[in-house]
């Protein structure tokens, strides 16, 4: 079994931090009046974690 080397777990603590603030930063500017506001959020969320992962 091969153990992970603990850097990774370092950066992905640290990615997951860094999106939870972002995500909360963005819920709490939400106002419902906003056509697909949280779609817009969510989706923008994913293509900067695409990107970040390589993927966009």
């Amino acid at each position: 079994m091969k153990r992970r080397r603990p850097i990774n777990g370092l950066i992905v603590l640290i990615v997951l931090s860094a999106l939870i603030g972002f995500i909360w930063m963005q819920l709490q500017d939400y106002r419902p009046d906003q056509d697909g506001g949280l779609l817009d959020i969510i989706q923008s969320i994913g293509d900067g974690l695409a990107r970040r992962m390589g993927r966009g």
